[in-house]
């Protein structure tokens, strides 16, 4: 009984730790749908998808992200994309940061005002 009760514990964190590696931000318009994947385990990889209306990938680099504080009156935190990909003709991509009330990021808002929250 003890030894199934571990190997639950030890399936359950490691599906936890899993899907705590990265985190998905979307954004869709009329040419489909924008993926920005942050990882989450240290390392601030970052990659950018683009896929058609149908799914399809069209476009994908990679680079890395990082947040700072760049507030001049309090506290307003950017996330800076920086590409480093072979596909890439951007040198970077920031985002303004929402956080829920836990402290936790949510969303993030590009220079074109389109939020761009977690994928489900």
């Amino acid at each position: 009984m003890k030894k199934n009760i571990l190997l639950i514990l030890i399936i359950m964190f490691s599906t936890q730790n899993i899907s705590a590696q990265s985190k998905k931000y979307c954004a869709f318009n009329s040419n489909g749908k924008y993926e920005v994947n942050l990882s989450n385990d240290g390392s601030s990889n970052a990659s950018f998808n683009l896929y058609d209306n149908f799914g399809v990938l069209k476009k994908t680099t990679q680079g890395q992200w990082s947040i700072r504080d760049e507030g001049v009156y309090g506290a307003a935190y950017a996330l800076t994309f920086t590409f480093t990909g072979k596909n890439s003709n951007l040198p970077s991509m920031k985002f303004i940061c929402q956080y829920d009330g836990a402290g936790q990021l949510q969303a993030l808002i590009d220079n074109q005002n389109r939020t761009w929250n977690l994928c489900r």
